[in-house]
């Protein structure tokens, strides 16, 4: 089996922990903490994300990419790690203190100190997680058992610890401890295979490309974790729990889609530097149609089972968050086309300023949008600004990589999927004709509807990615 067949496989393992692990923890935390207790978690996550995006500079996307290029070569392996361990580190330092005056000159560190103080603690293990050096090195086996350990850890510890709304500080703590296990776990195999040799001469030239990316970066930022917090900000914590409820889970269904661009990122980076821009092609026309194939159904899917899944992950405290999820089901779609454009093309082929003008348009649509839609329409507003931006991110990026690269896309896979999505619809009606439990509704809506949608891309459409897939798990049942 191919390196990427391998590599996908364990992320679409990885990808599927995402989807059952939340599917088992978040109807918990919601009905524990309520949605005050999960917005004000979430204002605060997202707070520290924002400011690990700023210290990382673009050091989660650069170092995949070259390590990816130098992983073959021990000595300058050494150097490339050291570098970025190194900027990291002054980065974070100088962020560190930006992080604790924001919120104590705003009057929100005070009544929360405990969650910010886990915050900044999140802030300094991010530089020993260094994920981006065993995603450049592809081994992503190894990433996916120490992820699903961890994970097990992390539920075992919130149904322990978390019982009421007064748990929010245990139920972030969790959080920062699953991720400080990862960082220990991580750096220790690291050692094993690098030595450090900094050197302050050798900075400079990472700052041209880091700053791309952490530009772009930031600008991603602005509308993937300042959307809770001007939400916060302009409303209250209550809104904020709607919001990310909705968000939550239209991001399980993401981390599917997701799962493709990081190991397409390493293995498009190598191909590109070695001249073979034939199998480049091959790989960007595989995963569009991947990517469509995929993220459609679920778009559809989570427009019509809204209802039904925020009922039976949530309960009835989050009503107000069904139309929220029909607002940002096309993130799915809009996200993974916006990382094969950004993230497969523009970043492997060097032209990161070109995805530095696509995310700072999103970026300025989604805070404008953000502060005028948040007053009116309340989290509804904020799901509006957010799916705009996206699709802007995804229109632009697209239009540039097109415009940077020969791609060969078959654009009318769209059209031909939409139209297979449809008997979606038959099969929700019957079910809700006969049915009244959530989860029997969303049973008998989506597993009919999964068998009919695998049997056309199989049978009729004879898609060569699902019949590839079917023989992939053909061949493993076979070998055991």
């Amino acid at each position: 089996m191919s390196l990427i067949k391998k590599n996908f496989l364990y992320n679409t393992l990885l990808s599927v922990s995402k989807i059952l692990f939340p599917l088992i923890t978040f109807p918990y935390a919601t009905r524990v903490l309520g949605p005050d207790g999960l917005g004000l978690v979430n204002f605060v996550d997202n707070y520290t994300q924002y400011f690990v995006v700023f210290v990382a500079l673009g050091i989660p996307v650069y170092g995949i990419r070259e390590t990816a290029k130098i992983s073959n070569d021990p000595k300058a392996l050494n150097n490339l790690t050291s570098d970025l361990l190194a900027i990291n580190f002054i980065n974070t330092c100088l962020g560190a203190v930006i992080y604790l005056l924001i919120p104590i000159l705003t009057g929100k560190f005070a009544e929360n100190s405990h969650l910010y103080y886990l915050g900044l603690a999140y802030l300094f293990i991010n530089i020993f997680t260094v994920e981006w050096f065993f995603q450049g090195k592809s081994e992503f086996k190894y990433i996916t058992v120490r992820a699903l350990v961890i994970r097990v850890f992390a539920i075992l510890a919130l149904f322990l610890f978390v019982h009421s709304r007064e748990d929010v500080v245990y139920y972030y703590a969790i959080t920062v401890v699953s991720f400080l296990l990862n960082a220990i776990v991580n750096y220790w195999k690291m050692l094993k295979e690098i030595t450090f040799n900094f050197s302050f001469s050798r900075l400079r030239k990472h700052m041209k490309p880091l700053m791309y990316l952490f530009l772009a970066n930031v600008a991603i930022s602005l509308y993937i974790l300042l959307d809770s917090v001007i939400l916060g900000y302009v409303t209250d914590e209550t809104e904020v729990g709607y919001y990310t409820a909705a968000l939550r889970i239209v991001k399980i269904f993401l981390a599917i889609i997701g799962s493709l661009a990081i190991i397409m990122i390493p293995q498009i980076s190598q191909l590109y530097k070695e001249g073979d821009h034939v199998k480049v092609q091959t790989l960007l026309s595989k995963s569009f149609r991947f990517i469509v194939s995929f993220g459609m159904p679920i778009v559809i899917g989570l427009m019509l089972l809204s209802k039904e899944i925020i009922l039976l992950l949530a309960g009835q405290e989050y009503v107000p968050a069904i139309m929220t999820i029909m607002i940002l089901s096309p993130l799915v779609l809009f996200i993974g086309l916006s990382n094969l454009f950004g993230m497969q093309v523009l970043t492997p082929t060097n032209n990161e300023k070109y995805l530095l003008v696509s995310v700072v348009t999103g970026s300025v649509i989604s805070v404008s949008l953000n502060i005028i839609l948040a007053r009116f329409f309340l989290h509804n507003g904020t799901a509006i600004a957010t799916l705009l931006a996206e699709g802007s991110v995804m229109l632009f990026s697209g239009i540039f990589a097109s415009r940077q690269y020969k791609m060969n896309l078959d654009y009318s896979v769209v059209w031909k999927t939409v139209l297979a999505c449809l008997p979606f619809l038959l099969f929700y009606k019957i079910a809700t004709l006969f049915l009244t439990s959530n989860a029997w509704i969303i049973g008998f809506t989506v597993v009919p509807s999964a068998i009919y949608y695998a049997g056309l891309q199989i049978f009729v459409m004879k898609d060569d990615l699902w019949r590839a897939g079917i023989d992939i798990l053909i061949n493993k049942k076979f070998k055991k």
